[in-house]
């Protein structure tokens, strides 16, 4: 009896496989579609003609906000800005300094000085901390993996700025 009903079940396995692999190929086809278009109307990595989008930086950077004792601060939190604001800020003011600076000291102060004003237009003094440290972390690709330098371009202490 078993071997009757194990052969019964056998083409409906079969219907239910093929049914499954239709689904799948299915639900992949918008993906085949959009990659094939790509590739023939000479798209490249990642699939943009896009010079921005069309290799990978070997440098890339961002911010951290630190108080007096190296603890991270919140900086949407804070000042209503994410890193991410802080670093478009940070290419912006690289870019207009950069015209009148050309040594690279004076272009971290200026820039430095820049950041923590808006960042302390922003900031509600009664939540900060008596000294904000603004760090600009500087991400490079290495061979075994990323390099991180760590660099203080400003600090700022209970109404003065070092």
């Amino acid at each position: 009896m078993s071997h009757v009903s194990s052969r019964s079940m056998g083409p409906e396995r079969n219907i239910n496989s093929t049914v499954r692999a239709g689904r799948w190929s299915l639900s992949c086809l918008p993906a085949c579609i959009y990659i094939a278009t790509s590739l023939c109307t000479g798209e490249f990595h990642p699939f943009s003609r896009f010079e921005m989008y069309d290799h990978f930086p070997a440098e890339a950077h961002g911010f951290s906000v630190m108080n007096g004792n190296g603890i991270l601060l919140p900086s949407e939190k804070l000042f209503g800005l994410r890193t991410a604001d802080l670093s478009h800020s940070y290419s912006a003011a690289h870019d207009r300094f950069s015209i009148h600076e050309s040594d690279s000291a004076k272009l971290m102060v200026r820039i430095g000085e820049s950041l923590m004003g808006q960042l302390l237009e922003r900031a509600n003094p009664a939540v900060l901390p008596d000294t904000l440290i603004l760090n600009l972390v500087i991400i490079r690709a290495g061979a075994i993996g990323p390099d991180f330098e760590n660099i203080t371009i400003h600090r700022h202490v209970s109404g003065t700025e070092l």
